[in-house]
């Protein structure tokens, strides 16, 4: 519950402003990904609502300062942790092509096949 409510926070925090969003975005990001499927399942689906929450109200530049850290984790073992990240990814991959494409095609062109699939699954 504790992990639910410092996610809130920083999400809150970058709905108001982009100052220290070096410090606040991948910190949030590095929590969610940690605890991502050690949730229990109420407390999980919260998290991911609300990324999915912020992924609606800010702008999608935003996730360019993350870039790599999204497309690192693009072999989370948590269903719906992934299942949100690759909402993120389509959303920035498709609305700012030239500045994301040439990192995600290396995960595109993966031979690990646990990367390349959900890769292979945003890019269809």
């Amino acid at each position: 519950d504790l992990v639910c409510m410092v996610l809130k926070n920083y999400a809150e925090s970058l709905r108001h402003g982009h100052k220290l969003i070096y410090q606040s975005l991948p910190r949030l990001l590095t929590l969610w990904f940690e605890n991502g499927g050690s949730l229990m399942p109420n407390e999980q689906h919260k998290i991911n609502e609300t990324m999915r929450s912020m992924v609606r109200s800010m702008p999608t530049y935003v996730w360019l300062t993350v870039f790599p850290q999204l497309v690192s984790r693009i072999c989370h073992t948590d269903p719906e942790t992934l299942r949100t990240l690759k909402d993120i990814l389509v959303k920035v991959v498709s609305l700012h092509p030239q500045q994301t494409l040439w990192s995600f095609v290396a995960v595109l062109k993966s031979s690990q096949g646990n990367r390349s699939k959900p890769a292979n699954e945003i890019k269809d």
